[in-house]
């Protein structure tokens, strides 16, 4: 199947356009893996606070309970802290593996849309050698038939040269037959007019 430029050019800007929104894809998940990153890290940093009041909880518990229902409520906030931290981190996590998900149905999307053009593009190149190769095979075939004609105009122009000279020698001939053809009629003149008077010397001479 061929296509012209013009719908070449607007399937390349497509697949270009599709490589851009992949790379558009990528970035926003190497975005989302950061931030991803970021709350891991915050998290740890929550844990490591929490095992710090662990610590000092159990310091406390030793000299005795003082201020231990203000500990344990902080070990409580803490413990909340990390779990709301946990949840975002899990929502994060589901929100970047749908978009990787995505990305790769995306990238799954494009890849066989350049094969397809990729296919059509080695059919258009085919048909453009075999054009060309055709062109070639005309253009010699014309070259043929350009040496034909010359030779066919020089013989016509040889024919119509022996043709004049033909008129020429036919016309010099008439004018040769339309001489003889007055000597004839002067000779024949000549002949009566002699027989006239050979009659009339006969007629005398029986008289």
């Amino acid at each position: 199947m061929n296509m012209n430029n013009e719908e070449f050019e607007r399937k390349m800007a497509f697949i270009v356009e599709q490589q851009a929104q992949f790379a558009s894809d990528i970035q926003r998940l190497q975005e989302s893996q950061a931030h991803t990153e970021q709350v891991v890290s915050q998290t740890a940093e929550v844990v490591g606070q929490l095992g710090e009041v662990v610590t000092r909880l159990a310091n406390v518990t030793h000299v005795g309970f003082t201020g231990v229902n203000a500990k344990i409520n902080a070990l409580v906030d803490a413990q909340i802290r990390t779990e709301a931290s946990f949840a975002r981190t899990e929502a994060d996590l589901a929100r970047t593996e749908a978009t990787v998900a995505q990305t790769t149905a995306n990238l799954a999307r494009a890849e066989k849309r350049l094969g397809r053009s990729e296919k059509r593009l080695a059919r258009t190149e085919a048909t453009v050698a075999q054009t060309t190769a055709n062109l070639a095979r005309a253009e010699k075939r014309l070259g043929r038939s350009e040496k034909r004609l010359a030779h066919t105009e020089a013989t016509v122009a040889q024919t119509t040269a022996n043709h004049a000279r033909a008129e020429k020698r036919i016309a010099r001939t008439e004018a040769n037959v339309a001489r003889t053809e007055k000597n004839v009629a002067r000779t024949d003149e000549s002949l009566r007019q002699l027989m006239a008077v050979v009659n009339a010397h006969l007629r005398e001479q029986n008289g």
